[in-house]
């Protein structure tokens, strides 16, 4: 092999590692849904649950709520708080309500009783719910995800590690289970208001790109 054919083929091989160990778009988008996916998207959803007597009451009772008791039946024996039950059965089927039933009387001493379906926060549920305080709890539905890279701009101080500081749009993506926990309540969509451009600063760490703030 001649000298400038070795030449080429070092200087070819120099600058493929050079592309390879330069951060690209799939790297920033990938840093960014991951802590993405970790902080979710959480809002306050509320059902409005119809109260057992004959008066046409409705009781606000949110979701992600340790506990939600819900009467299937009224006094008059009428099947009530359909939307409600149907929407909570698709969180138990989840995992994240365990679901149970009692006989409650209507009153102390009363031989009359209504059925009350209970509801329980499970572990999982747990971990979806964001209590507030002097607030409803918000309930966790989704995540937001990178659809587009604006920029990206690297920068190192001496001795330490390579940031970006990355410019992105990003939309809304919802579990699975939400279209038909909307469906059932006569929603097609959430009223989420996306952010606009948005910016990330990550680092290079031994484990690939993170956002700055997991690294702290």
């Amino acid at each position: 092999m001649n000298k400038k054919l070795s030449a080429a083929l070092a200087y070819s091989a120099m600058l493929a590692a050079c592309s390879d160990g330069m951060p690209s778009n799939e790297h920033y988008t990938q840093a960014i849904n991951r802590f993405a996916e970790k902080q979710a998207v959480c809002l306050p959803l509320v059902l409005n649950i119809r109260h057992s007597s004959d008066r046409n009451v409705l009781v606000p009772l949110a979701l992600g709520s340790s506990e939600i008791k819900i009467a299937s039946q009224s006094r008059r024996g009428e099947d009530i708080n359909k939307t409600a039950l149907k929407q909570l059965d698709i969180l138990a089927d989840e995992g994240f309500y365990k679901r149970s039933k009692e006989d409650k009387p209507v009153a102390k001493d009363s031989d009359e009783s209504i059925p009350i379906v209970i509801y329980t926060l499970t572990e999982e549920g747990k971990q979806r719910s964001r209590l507030q305080k002097d607030e409803p709890p918000l309930f966790c539905v989704g995540r937001m995800e990178v659809t587009h890279i604006h920029s990206a701009a690297l920068s190192q101080q001496t001795g330490g590690p390579l940031t970006a500081r990355v410019d992105y749009d990003s939309r809304f993506v919802g579990e699975e289970w939400l279209p038909e926990l909307l469906e059932i309540g006569g929603l097609k969509t959430l009223p989420i208001n996306l952010p606009g451009t948005q910016t990330a600063v990550l680092v290079e760490t031994d484990d690939g790109w993170k956002d700055s703030r997991e690294v702290r």
